[in-house]
């Protein structure tokens, strides 16, 4: 996934050149991997380590990282809730046949 996030920030600077290419592999680089692991602030610093990236170019890392970590963890609550919704619905509507 770390290959993937390194890729999809090359496409995001190929995209919008006006991004720097640290700026755009950095914040992909950690956020995609950062957004199913339980450990984004280990994404942050592996991205800041293997890149070595500046105190300025760590927070736009970090913000990338925590915003998608808190995206899909609210999708996987969603998803989560509406599962348990439709299994409660099928045994209700088995208890009452």
């Amino acid at each position: 996934m770390i290959f993937i996030g390194g890729t999809a920030g090359t496409i995001a600077h190929l995209a919008f050149p006006e991004i720097p290419l640290a700026l755009a592999v950095g914040c992909m680089l950690a956020a995609v991997p950062g957004s199913y692991l339980r450990a984004p602030i280990s994404m942050v610093l592996i991205a800041a380590t293997a890149l070595y990236l500046d105190a300025e170019t760590v927070a736009p890392v970090a913000i990338a990282v925590v915003t998608a970590y808190l995206l899909v963890a609210a999708v996987r609550y969603v998803v989560s809730n509406r599962r348990d919704a439709q299994v409660d619905m099928q045994a209700a509507g088995t208890a009452s046949a």
